[in-house]
């Protein structure tokens, strides 16, 4: 199963038996078969016929807008049961401040183990670059995690273990060029970072899908 991402402005997406014909001025740059096919992620003016959307909703297969800058915008959905009953139990755990903290920390611990198998693996992989030190950051931040009473201080945790991590990372680039030097909002100047920021743009997508 494959995820592709049309990111070409100004195509078309056509049907033709078992495939997908991506077209720019009625000329086909490319096919995709369809039993392969996953996920679709569009960005910015790629137009879909309505033969395509129709069997995308048939077929379930997960279909994520977004603009040109990765800005996830929304997803094709087919006809699915409306569950109350879900719904109604999600939103009364919205308001259990225990049972947010609880998950919170599932997902940060989650989050924060990781990122240290990330260094961990990256320092097995490479002899030029020591990478202890933030893997034993990382390890005490972890340990450290149920001492976090509210969200807030939760948030600390995480911030901190973030910035270990990218700490390390940076370290096993080749090229001086691909560099974590501190945050900027917007846009992100180097390519790295607009990897990154489009990663963040999926996750709600992602995340969507599983509710």
């Amino acid at each position: 199963m494959s995820i592709v991402y049309l990111m070409e402005q100004n195509t078309t997406v056509s049907k033709e038996g078992g495939r997908l014909l991506i077209k720019k001025e009625g000329e086909v740059s490319k096919t995709i078969h369809l039993f392969k096919l996953e996920q679709i992620v569009l960005f910015g003016n790629v137009f879909l016929t309505p033969a395509v959307i129709r069997h995308l909703l048939k077929e379930g297969i997960d279909t994520a807008f977004l603009t040109t800058k990765g800005k996830y915008l929304g997803r094709l959905q087919s006809a699915l049961g409306k569950n109350i009953l879900l719904r109604r139990e999600q939103f009364r755990k919205m308001e259990d401040p225990e049972f947010c903290l609880k998950t919170a920390k599932a997902i940060v611990k989650g989050k924060l183990n990781n990122l240290r198998a990330l260094l961990l693996r990256l320092n097995r992989s490479r002899e030029d670059i020591e990478l202890e030190n933030q893997i034993l950051s990382l390890r005490n931040l972890i340990t450290k995690l149920d001492e976090a009473d509210n969200l807030e201080s939760l948030r600390g945790y995480e911030g901190r273990g973030t910035a270990v991590y990218f700490e390390g990372f940076s370290k096993g680039f080749l090229s001086e060029d691909i560099k974590f030097a501190g945050r900027v909002r917007r846009p992100p100047h180097r390519s790295n970072k607009c990897a990154f920021k489009s990663w963040i743009y999926l996750t709600p997508q992602s995340i969507d899908r599983l509710c």
